[in-house]
């Protein structure tokens, strides 16, 4: 079992999630839906450990798709397992003063491509609200993915560890 600790809490296994978001169960028969759900209350953070260390300079292609109903959006670099930012931000939000990191993303369903490049060595996907003191709210990721050296990993999106 792979074991990794982010903000000081050792995790183990892949399926972390806080109070913040939910997965559907599947009904019996059907097929799970693996959508990280984040409601109104939102949450602060969601990690997606990396398949490996990602050592300075190396570029990681992000995709990640899913359906807005909120008015947040959110933030997305790369961290390593202390949450030092270790990369340039990819920002996206309604009303997106940033938009030369990034993208607005509106209501409805949103697909987002960008590069991040690692600045130290990197062990972690990071999402975080737009802005300082604010939280990820009214979203669903329906896939996230990763490509590192022309290898791509694709996540559960349910996987995510959240922070409230």
């Amino acid at each position: 079992m792979k074991k990794f600790t982010i903000a000081g809490v050792i995790l183990a296994g892949a399926l972390l999630l806080g109070s913040c978001a939910t997965s559907k169960t599947a009904e019996s028969g059907a097929e799970p839906d693996t959508s990280l759900k984040i409601g109104s209350a939102g949450c602060t953070t969601v990690a997606y450990k990396l398949p490996s260390v990602v050592e300075s300079g190396t570029v990681v292609k992000v995709d990640i798709s899913g359906k807005n109903t909120g008015k947040t959006g959110f933030r997305s670099w790369l961290i390593d397992d202390n949450q030092t930012t270790n990369s340039n931000q990819y920002t996206t939000s309604l009303f997106n003063s940033f938009k030369d990191l990034g993208g607005t993303m509106g209501s409805g369903p949103f697909s987002f491509s960008y590069e991040l490049t690692s600045t130290a060595p990197s062990t972690n996907l990071f999402l975080k609200a737009p802005s300082w003191n604010t939280k990820i709210q009214e979203i669903e990721i329906d896939a996230v993915s990763v490509t590192i050296n022309g290898t791509t990993t694709t996540f559960v999106p349910s996987d995510g560890v959240t922070g409230d």
